[in-house]
């Protein structure tokens, strides 16, 4: 049973307030403690103070942890929505036979480029069917990749990856730089779900460099590379 402190009736424990006057139940805090003319002492302050400071930080802690937590959504429900779409409308297949095929042309270009000027052309299919057992061979947490070659001479890849726990739509442009050693991936534009374009670049970038999916090392060098409607072109030098 609780008392009240009003009129000292008692009422069931759970009550908020007293069944015979009406007055409330939950107990009440003492004042600060006060000094002589009824003023609040040094120490009575003090805990006043450092009460109020304390409250002050759990809010901006509560505060900060709720910012964060809706941060966190909108940066998930970016990435989770949005799939851009490439340059034209078309699904690109990257069936095995289609790899095989570019590998034997491949091994058919190095070896007259061992001799000369030399030049081959792949199909966006043959490079499709080749970019999936190369991201395999990685281990690269790419899924549904096409690669498209533009009319307006630009290359793009399009696929679902895995970034940060979470799978999401993205489009990137590129092309080869064949100035080093070997070819490296060359990242000119890149989008992912609907997230801005510095964040949709960072996820691309981590992808491809998780694995060291940039650098290709192919056994031959090249010196240009052009694309051309559904398909693009590569020559070594003379």
């Amino acid at each position: 049973m609780t008392t009240c402190l009003t009129c000292s009736a008692q009422n069931p424990d759970g009550v908020s307030f007293c069944d015979s006057c009406g007055a409330s139940l939950s107990p009440v805090s003492p004042p600060p403690p006060t000094g002589p003319g009824g003023q609040t002492s040094a120490s009575g302050a003090a805990l006043e103070t450092g009460g109020s400071a304390l409250r002050s930080t759990a809010f901006a802690a509560s505060g900060a942890a709720a910012v964060a937590l809706v941060a966190a959504a909108a940066l998930a429900a970016l990435m989770l929505t949005g799939d851009p779409s490439p340059c034209v409308d078309r699904t690109v297949a990257g069936p095995p036979e289609a790899a095989a095929a570019l590998m034997a042309r491949w091994e058919t270009f190095k070896t007259s480029a061992t001799k000369g000027a030399a030049n081959v052309t792949f199909t966006e299919s043959e490079v499709t069917a080749r970019g999936i057992a190369y991201k395999d061979e990685k281990g690269a947490p790419v899924e549904d990749l096409q690669v498209y070659f533009c009319p307006d001479g630009r290359a793009q890849a399009r696929g679902k990856v895995t970034a940060l726990g979470l799978s999401t739509h993205v489009l990137v442009t590129g092309t080869l730089d064949l100035t080093g050693e070997q070819p490296r991936i060359l990242v000119t534009d890149a989008q992912a779900g609907n997230l801005p374009g510095a964040l949709g670049r960072r996820v691309v970038d981590s992808v491809l460099d998780q694995g060291d999916l940039r650098t290709l090392r192919l056994g031959a060098r090249l010196t240009s590379i052009g694309y051309a409607d559904g398909t693009v072109r590569l020559e070594s030098p003379p």
